[in-house]
């Protein structure tokens, strides 16, 4: 099955955004996305609610948090309680012994926390080579990046307000409708960054 999922979004528990967990929700079903991963400034504490939510409305939320780290930012898919170090090289060895995925945000945007040419020396799940907020020469520069080396590329609306949400998003040919499906598709390459089309 093929999944649409904005695969970086911003809650009220991000002090920076507006977005609350139903208008999160109410937003993305409008939007015929099949879901999300909340992906809040070095927080989780959307998550629990989102799903709780989420699941009467055929709504898939993976938990997710984007890491504020010395080095760039830094989004974790996958895991609940996830490590928030401000080392990258530690973060990335920690998420993945818990069995997260790490993913480069915004990776070459340069008026933001971003890892740029680093994202070649860490060992990164996938490269976010469409980011909303981003100009389009950091998305190309990304998307490049991703290509030498090798890694996914996916995308996502990077959403601190309502209307944001769904800009970017990834489309996800997975088995089934779970988080470990999606976690798993990503890691295979399986996924394509899109722009929502209105």
């Amino acid at each position: 099955m093929k999944l649409k999922l904005d695969l970086h979004v911003h809650t009220t528990c991000s002090p920076d955004s507006s977005i609350s967990i139903r208008q999160l929700l109410t937003a993305l079903r409008d939007l015929s996305l099949d879901g999300a991963a909340i992906t809040d400034h070095d927080a989780v504490s959307a998550i629990k609610e989102a799903e709780r939510l989420a699941y009467h409305m055929d709504l898939l939320i993976i938990p997710g948090v984007e890491v504020t780290t010395s080095q760039g930012d830094i989004i974790i898919l996958g895991l609940r309680s996830p490590p928030i170090l401000k080392d990258a090289w530690q973060l990335i060895n920690e998420a993945k012994k818990q069995g997260g995925i790490t993913i480069a945000a915004h990776p070459f945007d340069p008026e933001r926390n971003s890892l740029m040419e680093l994202c070649f020396d860490l060992n990164l799940d996938a490269l976010e080579v469409l980011n909303a907020k981003s100009k389009s020469y950091a998305n190309r520069e990304a998307q490049r990046a991703a290509q030498l080396l090798g890694k996914p590329g996916v995308g996502g609306s990077d959403a601190h307000r309502v209307e944001g949400i769904g800009a970017a998003f990834t489309e996800v040919c997975c088995n089934d409708f779970t988080v470990n499906s999606v976690l798993q598709s990503i890691l295979k390459g399986e996924v394509r960054a899109s722009r929502l089309k209105i």
